[in-house]
This record gives C-alpha cells, sequence and structure tokens, in this order.
C-alpha cells in the first residue's frame, strides 16, 4: 500500500484520518482481564507485537472490553469468565460463573456459483486479479472502475408461492408460519450479482464469467468459539454450525435459493450456461442438467427438479457449506439479562460489569451487513453514553 502511496495511519479511526491504511492487530493483543480480590476488573494483561514478555496495565476508573465477536469471547474466557467446564479444560481458574460466553456464534453462509456469460473483457473485474490491466496504469487514469465493487445487482427474495414452501417439508411450513408469513418484509435469502469469478481461477476455463451469491439471511443455525488453554497461542475452538439447525430449516431455505438464483440467471441476457464444476453435480439426463449457450435463451421454462437432483443440491451445499464473514454472539453473551451493556458477572471499578461493548451484543432480528454495521453503531452510541455516565463526564 505504501508503495502506492497510500500511507500507515496509526489509527484511521479518527475523525481526520483518511486515504490511508492500518493494522489494527499490528501493535498489541490482549490476554486477559485483571481482577483484584473483590472480583473487580483493574486492568488487563497484553502482549506487544514487538516483544516476548507480557505487560500490564492498570485502569484507574474502568475496563471495557471492545474486541469483537471473534475477539470478546475469547478475552473473557482467558480472564476467567465462561463456562466452568470449558475454563476448567482449558486451565483457566473460573472467575465467574457465565456459560454463554463463546456460544451462539453466527456468520454469514454464502455459497456462490459461477455462471458463463457473453460480457466483454472491461465489463468484468477479473482483468485486474489476473493481471490483465496494471493497477497503477488504472490510478493514473482514474478508471471508472476503481469505484466498483463488482457487485451489480442485489436483492432480498422470499417465496411467493404457497406451494414452493409446502414442497419443502412440513417443518419448513411450520418455520415459515410462525417465523416469516406475517412479515412480508422478511426476506429468506440475499442475493448478489458480482461481475467476476469468485473462486479458484485455475480449476475453470478462461472465460468470462460472473457470480451469484446467497446467503441466508436469518440463520436458525449457530456455533461457537472457546478457548483451549490459557494462552494467546492456544488454538482457538471455533464450530462455524453451518446446517447444524434441527430440521435443516437453513439447508432448506438455500436449496429453494439455488433453484431460484438458476432460473433468474436463465432469463438475463448475459447466461450462457453454468459452470457446472463448481455447481451441485446431478445424474445424466436430468431435466436440471447444465447447459452451454451462444446467446441468450428464449422462452425459457422453470427447470425441474426430481427428488435425486434435490439430494445432489443438498449433498453438494453440506459439502461446500459456503463462506462468509463473523458477525455476531447474540444477546448478551447468551445470558438472558444483561446489565447495563456489560452482562453479569464480575465488577469494574465504577460499573457492575467489565463487559464487551461490541457486536457480541448483536440480536438474530437483524440481518444483512448493512443491518449489522447500523446495530453496531447504535450498541457503540449506547455503550458511549453509559461509559460517560458512569466516569461523570456528562453535562449536569
Amino acid at each position: 500500500m505504501q508503495q502506492l502511496g497510500y500511507p500507515q495511519i496509526v489509527d484511521l479511526q479518527g475523525p481526520d484520518a483518511n486515504n490511508g491504511v492500518e493494522r489494527s492487530n499490528r501493535y498489541a493483543e490482549v490476554r486477559r482481564v485483571l481482577f483484584d480480590g473483590a472480583k473487580r476488573a483493574v486492568g488487563i494483561e497484553y502482549k506487544p507485537r514487538s516483544g516476548a514478555e507480557m505487560r500490564t496495565v492498570k485502569a484507574r476508573k474502568l475496563v471495557v472490553v471492545s474486541g469483537g465477536a471473534c475477539g470478546t469471547p475469547l478475552i473473557l474466557e482467558r480472564s476467567g469468565i465462561g463456562n466452568p467446564e470449558i475454563l476448567e479444560r482449558a486451565g483457566v481458574p473460573v472467575l465467574a460463573n457465565l456459560p454463554g460466553v463463546g456460544r451462539n456464534y453466527q456468520d454469514h453462509q454464502m455459497p456462490f456459483y459461477p455462471y458463463k456469460t457473453g460480457l466483454a473483457t472491461e465489463e468484468r473485474l477479473d482483468r485486474i486479479p489476473k493481471g490483465g490491466v496494471d493497477p497503477r496504469v488504472l490510478m493514473e487514469n482514474k478508471d471508472e472502475v476503481l469505484g466498483w465493487n463488482s457487485i451489480d445487482a442485489s436483492a432480498k427474495i422470499r417465496s411467493i408461492v404457497e406451494a414452493e414452501i409446502d414442497a419443502l417439508g412440513p417443518e419448513f411450513r411450520r418455520a415459515w408460519d410462525r417465523d416469516y408469513a406475517n412479515d412480508s418484509n422478511k426476506p429468506l435469502t440475499l442475493m448478489f450479482l458480482h461481475g467476476c469469478l469468485l473462486g479458484d481461477p485455475t480449476v475453470v476455463p478462461p472465460g468470462q464469467y460472473v457470480s451469484v451469491v446467497n446467503y441466508t439471511a436469518y440463520p436458525y443455525w449457530t456455533g461457537h468459539m472457546h478457548i483451549t488453554g490459557p494462552d494467546l497461542g492456544d488454538a482457538v475452538d471455533l464450530e462455524v454450525g453451518f446446517f447444524s439447525d434441527a430440521h435443516d430449516i437453513d439447508l432448506k431455505k438455500q436449496l429453494w435459493t439455488y433453484k431460484k438464483q438458476r432460473e433468474i440467471m436463465r432469463r438475463t441476457r448475459l447466461y450462457r450456461g453454468e459452470v457446472a464444476s463448481v455447481h451441485p453435480r446431478f445424474r445424466p439426463g436430468s431435466a436440471a442438467a447444465y447447459v452451454s449457450v451462444d446467446a441468450p435463451l428464449r422462452d425459457v421454462r422453470d427447470l425441474v427438479y426430481s427428488a435425486e437432483d434435490d439430494a445432489a443440491i443438498e449433498q453438494w451445499l453440506a459439502r461446500t457449506r459456503g463462506r462468509g464473514h463473523p458477525v455476531a454472539l447474540p444477546q448478551d453473551v447468551q445470558d438472558g439479562t444483561a446489565e447495563r451493556v456489560g452482562g453479569r458477572g464480575p465488577r469494574s471499578q465504577r460499573t457492575r460489569a467489565a463487559g464487551p461493548q461490541d457486536c457480541g451484543f448483536e440480536h438474530s432480528r437483524v440481518a444483512g451487513r448493512r443491518q449489522y454495521y447500523n446495530a453496531a453503531m447504535v450498541i457503540g452510541e449506547k455503550a458511549a453514553d453509559i461509559i460517560i455516565r458512569e466516569l461523570g463526564l456528562g453535562r449536569g
């Protein structure tokens, strides 16, 4: 980045910081929160990146843990706050019995499906990572592609056909009636069209590709993230939990969405066929088999999938499971009744909890990256109000 003219900025979160790069984890890693004999948070133990020894820093008034959805639960557990069985297994003395720490990890699950297209090279983003154009030339010419994230279209979708819901089984119907039927603004999944090949370019022949990405907006599955030892270098026990929900509701969402996105693509002018090697494998002769065409399809009819075809899609989904990025550990680290924003447990010097102030408090009612960003801002503002009040910094 610096070779391209973007300087390193120590704090990119400042009001005047812009057009630079910051490494958030470059300088130090927090091992644990320190407590006194009265179980009050009095400081932290951390390790500088440049040194091998642990250091401590003491707080005069308040300790705030804000390590993010992946950092906060590990810091709390290394501090002795969490499920006693997990802490004892990791060799960490139990300070507070809070079984919900590290539970209910959730992530966006995003299978993607590449398609062959009739697009020109300049209409796609692949030419940059593939070396078809020098990024420095693009910047010198202020090429408009630099303002494009490759997402040409997005959609929030849900079924509008009752027979489609019934075809997914009685358990899905019950989930639909309970959580979706009376909320017409609540999507089953979200869909994005990327003007590039998402995936390994070495497993497909040269060509002009786009990719459709589907992700579950309101997943039922949950996973976990726990420590396995007391130190920063110890492995993390991470289970993302994809498709682990009862009755496979999330798997059936993706089954339905796969069929729907394929029908959408088959009706576009750019469609020239599926990239079969990175789609579900259908038996030879299946009515859902893939095609390659030289022009847009005409008079398109919906494909008919057999039970065997459905099983092939489900097997493919279970095998690939998709990708994503972590978003939340919902609801007060799953303890049920947060005191302030910090949750129950050990006290800091001024507050009743030395708890996390981040998206560890996300709730499964929000969906999609923008909603998570907005919720994170609201949580941060609420936490700031509480901290200001606790420190006596507010007006009046």
